[in-house]
């Protein structure tokens, strides 16, 4: 693996900061984001790279290191909710 994360990590993130993620088509892996008004559709490949993730934390807030630690999003949110 090179500079980027697995896809498979980056909507576990999505899903703890409440991104809804919806499978378009598999083989493109083509997805489409929702929350608020944010709606768009990517295609998540075997890696995505930094400058991707730099991009979802402008426009969704979401804190870059999430990305690297999913775990750590998962927990962070988590303890957000229960407020």
């Amino acid at each position: 693996m090179g500079e980027g994360v697995s896809p498979a990590d980056v909507i576990r993130v999505f899903k703890a900061h409440r991104v809804s993620t919806y499978l378009v088509d598999e083989k493109t892996h083509k997805y489409t984001l929702e929350r608020d008004d944010f709606m768009e559709t990517v295609i998540l490949t075997d890696e995505v790279v930094s400058r991707y993730l730099q991009y979802f934390k402008r426009k969704l807030k979401i804190p870059i290191h999430h990305f690297w630690h999913p775990e750590q999003a998962e927990k962070d949110c988590e303890c957000e909710t229960d407020e």
